[in-house]
């Protein structure tokens, strides 16, 4: 083949390049396509789509966060530093006191005092005996106040507090503080106090530490035996278990100065790593599920996957 003919066959393949990747550009930026650049941290997902709201939502406090092996990224948040009335979230840090402290086939006596605790989760009698683990499922799942109560009573209340209070400091929580084991806050400035920063620290713990109460706070119902006979049947107070297998576990809280508040540990959407997950906490708010999906779609629309 001549030198001519060379020539002409370089240029003719430089065109013929040309014209597929400007027809490819074209195609990207029609409306149905969104054209992500490929730079270094295009590598890392999720990544933020150009020109995603910043969504605000009905609630005091609230926080998103990614988490992968690596690092957190924090998708939303709002005044998540800030103190506020935390109600039955505390019954996270409970549980990792009873964990870390008892046997899951200790005992637990059921007092009267026990059961003169505000709320009527649980359904227990005076005298009754239950074993850690399934006392924690009625904690968690029921968000037993009793429970809570029975459980502080076994070490002693003060020093059960007080443990609480240690670990929050071990954990970094600077603006958290607990004064019992349930999140009731009927006493002039005695209610448990904690920020949704704090709370992503906590739940972090739980998923490094405490599996089981991940696995506890999965469940959405379940009938609870005691002595070999059917005790009463439960129902996880958060209702979004069974709406989106997205959540993985959460947990609920609710008094009139804490209003209603959640922590929701969810997977990422559109994808199969089990290596992450993603953290949402609202905290003050007047819906605290309707404020939960809107933060959910916001992260599926709002990123990359």
């Amino acid at each position: 083949m001549k030198k001519n003919d060379w020539v002409f066959f370089f240029f003719l393949l430089i065109f013929l390049f040309s014209i597929v990747f400007t027809f490819k550009e074209n195609v990207l930026a029609k409306d149905d396509f969104s054209f992500v650049p490929l730079t270094e941290n295009s590598l890392f997902r999720p990544l933020p789509k150009e020109g995603a709201s910043r969504s605000e939502f009905d609630s005091l406090s609230y926080l998103s966060v990614f988490v992968d092996k690596n690092n957190t990224r924090v998708f939303l948040e709002k005044n998540s530093q800030e103190k506020v009335f935390i109600a039955s979230l505390t019954k996270l840090m409970t549980a990792v006191i009873v964990l870390e402290n008892y046997d899951l086939e200790d005992r637990v006596f059921i007092s009267e005092k026990a059961i003169a605790t505000f709320g009527l989760a649980g359904e227990f009698q005076k005298g009754e005996v239950f074993p850690v683990k399934d006392l924690l499922y009625i904690l968690l799942v029921e968000s037993s106040n009793d429970a809570a109560e029975a459980f502080a009573e076994k070490m002693g209340p003060e020093q059960f507090v007080s443990s609480m209070n240690r670990k929050a400091k071990e954990l970094g929580m600077e603006s958290t503080v607990f004064f019992n084991p349930s999140g009731l806050d009927f006493e002039v400035d005695k209610g448990n106090q904690s920020s949704a920063s704090d709370l992503e620290k906590l739940v972090i713990y739980i998923v490094d530490k405490h599996p089981l109460i991940a696995e506890m706070l999965s469940v959405y119902e379940m009938d609870m035996y005691y002595e070999g006979g059917l005790h009463h049947y439960m129902r996880n107070t958060n209702v979004l278990l069974e709406e989106d297998s997205l959540y993985v576990w959460g947990k609920t809280g609710y008094t009139i100065k804490a209003k209603e508040c959640i922590v929701l540990v969810m997977r990422p959407p559109f994808s199969k790593d089990e290596n992450s997950y993603i953290i949402n906490v609202i905290m003050g708010s007047e819906n605290r599920f309707k404020n939960a999906r809107l933060m959910e779609q916001w992260i599926k629309e709002s990123f990359y996957w």
